[in-house]
């Protein structure tokens, strides 16, 4: 009989060891924090570097023929949608002469939909002008660069969330874009990258990236 008590003794005793231990991991997890590596917080400086630094520019043909207006004077309209822009900074482009004319878009949100209406004036001469096909060419926009450079460091430290702790740095051709400096005993990884940078008319110039973090 005393045997038969001391062996629920030892049951109990168990099962609320089970639960103590049970809860000291439930009480700690909240306070547990993730483990960055060198390689992940430069996956995550390049990751928000390429969402906010590069841009798409669109090289559109516009073909145009010459027309004889009846009703008023011949021309040809191109409306830009969803603020895509010319490279003098409109939403749109007007014409009358004829020929092949080059465009170049640009939009500093790329993910915006690219959107173009055609009008042609007068009717009669609506089939003398028609798009070609838009080539995309993707690559570092300096102005979303410079944006970069004015939102300050703490501001992009906390909007993309990096660890507390942690600091980074990118540079462009050896010229810091945003980062603060490294202290004396830093143990600072690096990677670098070769890109291009994309101008509005769409000439590419080859550029060197760095990430550092520590």
């Amino acid at each position: 009989m005393k045997r038969g008590f001391s062996h629920l003794d030892w049951v109990i005793s168990m099962g609320i060891f089970l639960v103590a231990i049970l809860s000291i991991f439930v009480y700690i997890r909240p306070f547990s924090t993730n483990i960055y590596g060198a390689e992940d917080l430069v996956d995550l400086v390049k990751e928000k570097f390429n969402e906010e630094a590069y841009w798409t520019i669109k090289k559109l043909p516009l073909f145009v023929e010459s027309c004889s207006a009846v009703g008023g004077e011949f021309r040809v309209e191109l409306a830009f949608e969803n603020d895509w822009r010319t490279l003098e900074g409109e939403t749109s482009f007007t014409t009358d002469r004829a020929g092949t004319h080059i465009l170049y878009l640009h939009n500093l949100d790329s993910n915006k939909k690219f959107a173009v209406n055609l009008g042609v004036s007068p009717s009669n001469c609506e089939d003398k002008a028609r798009l070609g096909v838009v080539e995309n060419t993707i690559g570092i926009s300096d102005e979303l660069v410079s944006i970069l450079k004015g939102a300050g460091y703490d501001t992009l430290s906390n909007l993309w969330r990096f660890p507390p702790g942690k600091d980074f740095a990118i540079f462009i051709d050896q010229q810091k874009i945003i980062g603060k400096e490294p202290h004396q005993k830093a143990n600072i990884y690096a990677e670098q990258i070769r890109d291009f940078a994309v101008s509005k008319d769409g000439n590419l110039r080859e550029v060197i990236i760095s990430f550092r973090v520590w």
